[in-house]
């Protein structure tokens, strides 16, 4: 692992998946007739999962992938039930459990990396947060961009006040940005990669951000009445992901080819974004355990107050929330452990 690898996952090494609750496990040969999945079209291992058709093999039974532009679009249709699984970031994650959607966290996606960065105008002469003063910047509140956006002007002490913030879907964002609309944007792949290929360039990332102590997860969250039901599905799940992220080690060609597909991005495009975040094996994910309790609660319940000073959030949250929603028995169930 390179270097710069080997440092973003030292920052995130307390971002453990902890059994932080037992269920009643359901009977193992009961299958639905349909998982309903969500999903945010971007680089990690449910892109290659879905691009080579594993879900419907691995849970023995029709798999719908539903497309969502944000994460908040996700919670939203787990919250009225009509998705089973879904993958969001972790601060759309942390609404969610803050706001007491019936959900669980279950695997860590990826540890964000380049793959969700701050891209701005290259003629503008943009070098650092303080040239972003009086600049309209777009992102997508509430998601891993918005989180990410405000943490790096807080590191480097400038006033939100004193840049022009706009909520914007993903799916807006390149349009905004080629009509001269917008100055930059805190977005994610492969939003990102189509900035940079039109006068884009690269003025932070959430992998600089997980340096400087502010890690950011893509996970997957999981309907708590459909986990109950069924759990050995939840890790048959798991090991679809943990197939992906081995073949992204073993066969980064076919890898990339798989995201390629998923994305429309090159395979060269998604092998780069790629390596600029962390994917974990779940043996990986297992050993993460720190001192006894979940610190990727901790992590979820930090964002949580973040979004509660931004308003997102009515109530204070509480940290024993975070940490009881977060659910590593899946991730034993896989092992046989």
């Amino acid at each position: 692992m390179k270097k710069s690898l080997v440092i973003l996952l030292s920052a995130v090494l307390v971002l453990s998946v902890l059994s932080a609750c037992t269920k009643k496990q359901g009977a193992t040969g009961d299958v639905p007739k349909k998982v309903t999945i969500g999903n945010q079209i971007g680089i990690c291992p449910n892109a290659i999962a879905i691009a080579e058709g594993w879900l419907t093999e691995a849970l023995g039974t029709e798999v719908d992938i539903v497309y969502f532009d944000a994460g908040r679009d996700v919670i939203a249709a787990m919250a009225s039930g009509s998705i089973d699984i879904g993958q969001v970031g972790s601060p759309p994650a942390s609404l969610a459990v803050a706001n007491g959607v019936p959900c669980q966290v279950f695997y860590i996606q990826t540890i964000t990396g380049e793959t969700s960065s701050l891209i701005v105008r290259n003629n503008l002469g943009i070098k650092d947060a303080q040239g972003l003063k009086g600049r309209r910047i777009a992102t997508t509140f509430s998601s891993i961009s918005h989180y990410g956006l405000m943490k790096y002007l807080e590191i480097n002490n400038v006033n939100p006040k004193d840049v022009d913030i706009i909520d914007m879907r993903a799916g807006e964002i390149l349009a905004a940005f080629l009509r001269g609309n917008i100055d930059g944007a805190f977005t994610w792949d492969p939003v990102v990669a189509q900035m940079k290929q039109n006068s884009g360039v690269m003025l932070t990332s959430s992998r600089e951000l997980a340096d400087r102590g502010y890690p950011i997860v893509d996970v997957d969250i999981v309907r708590t009445e459909f986990a109950v039901r069924y759990p050995h599905l939840v890790s048959a799940y798991i090991r679809a992901m943990d197939r992906a992220v081995a073949l992204y080690r073993n066969d980064p060609k076919k890898a990339g080819d798989a995201m390629a597909r998923h994305t429309g991005m090159t395979a060269g495009e998604c092998l780069e974004q790629a390596a600029g975040s962390v994917w974990l094996t779940v043996e990986e994910q297992m050993s993460m355990r720190w001192a006894g309790a979940s610190a990727l609660g901790k992590t979820m319940y930090d964002t949580a107050m973040f979004l509660y000073e931004q308003g997102d959030l009515s109530q204070k949250p509480y940290i024993e929330t975070f940490q009881n929603a977060v659910n590593g028995r899946y991730l034993d169930s896989y092992t046989g452990k």
